[in-house]
């Protein structure tokens, strides 16, 4: 046996092998911490594109049925704000009974034209404030009682059958509809230009609301729809609306609310709701936490139609996408 190894191993070739085994634990360790967060970020921004494509189906879906069997001008209306989410109604196409249901009982009920009949409301405008009371002929739309189709939390539209112009108000209900006889709404108007004449026939169409809550120091920004949630960590919505005031299926100038450079919604004008015949949805949701990765560059969130950039939550580390879905109301135009 050669003097060498009955020696062993120098103190210094102990080190080095050391210092190397460290470096390689190190890199390995690095390396599997990249991978764990990297992993996190994929799993937590897939899950909010899937939340974000099927939100978007199930709005799209519902515009595309609104004004069903409704007034035209009863098909959807909102509030439009530039320094939070928005507010969309669209009529409630669910409280009406099946086209064929309808015409077994009555072939003149198809006609488009469905409403309750209001009485007891003055001439006038209708107040934007909260708490006015709306009277209802009856609870439901069409004939049968088949239960509440003005529930609280849900939407109302207004509109005058006489009136050419096609002014609509909607509003929230804030209180179930009290039991006795006459049905009566307790209706948190949002601001219309809505004014009520001698003679005009007012009639209420059951809407679905779409509302953000925004987020707080306990809980994530919340989606509903009346008062189900559907979704959290849902940051923005921004709708756009499309009057075509010339029927030439084009959009002109003037024609355009709630985007970035025109009007804002609802116009300071009267406009004809007859002629809506599109709506731009635009959401943002985020991930459910910050991303881990320390490279990650902190960012605002992403404002869209005519939201300003400044009232957008932000700087945070989480991640955010942004769909846009164009509609048009195939009731309508």
């Amino acid at each position: 046996m050669s003097s060498r190894r009955r020696r062993g191993y120098t103190l210094v070739e102990l080190l080095v092998v050391t210092a190397v085994l460290a470096l390689t634990v190190g890199y390995v360790m690095e390396t599997l911490g990249d991978q764990k967060r990297t992993h996190s970020v994929v799993e937590q921004v897939t899950e909010t594109q899937q939340n974000l494509r099927l939100l978007a189906d199930l709005i799209e879906r519902e515009i595309r049925v609104a004004g069903y069997m409704v007034p035209p001008s009863a098909a959807a209306c909102g509030r439009d704000s530039t320094t939070e989410p928005d507010l969309l109604y669209v009529s409630a196409a669910d409280a009406i009974r099946s086209i064929s249901a309808l015409e077994a009982i009555d072939s003149a009920m198809v006609q488009g034209q469905m409403g309750v009949s209001v009485v007891g409301l003055g001439v006038g405008p209708v107040s934007s404030t909260t708490n006015v009371a709306v009277s209802l002929t009856q609870r439901f739309v069409d004939v049968g009682a088949d239960g509440d189709d003005f529930s609280e939390g849900a939407g109302v539209i207004l509109l005058d059958r006489n009136d050419t112009e096609a002014v609509v108000a909607c509003g929230r209900i804030v209180a179930p509809i009290p039991a006795g006889a006459a049905p009566s709404l307790t209706v948190d108007f949002e601001p219309n230009n809505l004014s009520i004449t001698s003679g005009a026939d007012i009639i209420a169409v059951p809407a679905h609301i779409y509302r953000i809550v925004p987020a707080t120091a306990t809980a994530p920004s919340q989606l509903f729809r009346n008062n189900l949630l559907i979704a959290s960590d849902v940051e923005d919505m921004q709708i756009v609306y499309f009057f075509d005031d010339d029927d030439d299926r084009s959009v002109d100038a003037g024609e355009i609310y709630g985007d970035v450079g025109t009007a804002s919604y609802p116009p300071a004008s009267t406009v004809n709701y007859d002629l809506l015949l599109e709506l731009r949805v635009n959401l943002v949701t985020t991930t459910r936490a910050d991303d881990p990765n320390e490279r990650f560059t902190p960012m605002k969130g992403q404002p869209t139609a005519n939201r300003t950039l400044g009232s957008v939550p932000g700087p945070d580390r989480k991640r955010r996408r942004v769909h846009t879905s164009m509609v048009r109301l195939r009731n309508l135009g």
